[in-house]
């Protein structure tokens, strides 16, 4: 876990990530018997927050389609954000997988947890 002393006051939904680094865990590991990491950074970029969850697992799958966590983040984010969210699942078969979102920062409004 990387965060900046900085950002560790910063707010965002609860549980948000949560479902990326299940994920991570469940489809990136869960054929492999070595297991393998997972990465969770937050930095400020350009004014925004930026949450990044990665992992070395297997990728995606070519033809990647949403399940419920990960449509679960994008329809939460929308919610909450609208147009100043943005959310990103980036890998290659066998190399990894990296989620990333952008949130404005300093939120106040419930329901939010401080970054860990």
């Amino acid at each position: 876990i990387e965060v900046p002393e900085a950002l560790k006051s910063d707010l965002l939904p609860t549980f948000i990530l949560q479902p990326l680094v299940e994920n991570a865990l469940k489809h990136g590991f869960s054929k492999r018997s070595q297991g393998g990491a997972v990465a969770i950074r937050a930095r400020e970029e350009k004014g925004s927050l930026l949450l990044e969850v990665e992992d070395d697992g297997e990728g995606p799958p070519v033809f990647h389609q949403d399940g419920v966590g990960l449509r679960s983040v994008r329809d939460r984010l929308q919610l909450l954000y609208g147009d100043q969210a943005r959310f990103t699942l980036n890998g290659l078969p066998g190399r990894g997988t990296l989620a990333a979102m952008t949130l404005p920062l300093r939120l106040s409004s419930p329901p939010m947890n401080r970054i860990p």
